[in-house]
């Protein structure tokens, strides 16, 4: 934890610590005359303010060197503190409009708007493991994926392959179940790259169970 230059001080045990800790400032004060760091500034003028009285200006040292350092610790909490509000409004504002974002989904509502997130999170590496992950049938791992950002489940591959369009190619009628529950007809509507929807690709690989899980979803 930075206070000034050229010194620091080692942060305390909770990174959302809000209370000026001063035993540490004045622990940190000791230890500079410990090592001989002192602010060199500070005591030469105030050992001539106090007529080379060693005792006196390492008393004023102190006093003066502490109110530096909690002025500046304070100042450092109260920056934190507004970053974390910060923070925390970014992502409320990112929760909110991925809320409006899902809605749209379910309601099949793909507005413009809709289509570039969409597209723009296709691009990400978070898309990459979630597509991977319904092909790997790693079940947990898309549930956790899913947890962090519902729209994960509308992303595409190169071919416009959703997660569900993957999931019937493999015949995996588990994961096409649960990525169903997770959207509903909204994704059994979606069409691939190639124009077909994840029921037409199930029936066109004759797989007879899955098409009978698509056609329960598709409206």
């Amino acid at each position: 934890m930075q206070l000034e230059a050229g010194v620091a001080i080692a942060p305390s045990a909770s990174p959302q610590q809000t209370i000026l800790d001063e035993e540490r400032i004045y622990a940190v004060i000791a230890k500079e005359f410990e090592t001989g760091g002192e602010d060199k500034g500070l005591w030469t003028r105030l050992f001539s303010e106090c007529g080379g009285d060693e005792i006196q200006t390492k008393v004023l040292y102190i006093k003066q060197r502490a109110e530096r350092l909690i002025s500046a610790e304070r100042l450092r909490l109260e920056q934190a503190a507004r970053d974390r509000a910060e923070e925390a409004a970014r992502l409320e504002r990112i929760r909110l409009e991925n809320l409006s974002f899902w809605d749209l989904l379910m309601k099949k509502n793909f507005t413009k708007e809709l289509q570039d997130k969409l597209q723009a999170l296709s691009a990400t590496r978070a898309a990459a493991m979630m597509l991977n992950s319904v092909k790997q049938n790693q079940l947990k791992e898309v549930s956790s994926l899913l947890s962090e950002e519902p729209l994960l489940i509308a992303v595409r591959d190169s071919d416009g392959c959703t997660p569900l369009h993957i999931a019937v190619l493999v015949n995996n009628q588990e994961m096409a179940r649960f990525l169903l529950e997770k959207g509903g007809s909204a994704l059994a509507c979606l069409k691939n790259g190639y124009g077909r929807t994840p029921i037409e690709n199930a029936k066109i690989l004759r797989y007879g169970e899955m098409v009978k899980l698509l056609a329960a979803h598709s409206e």
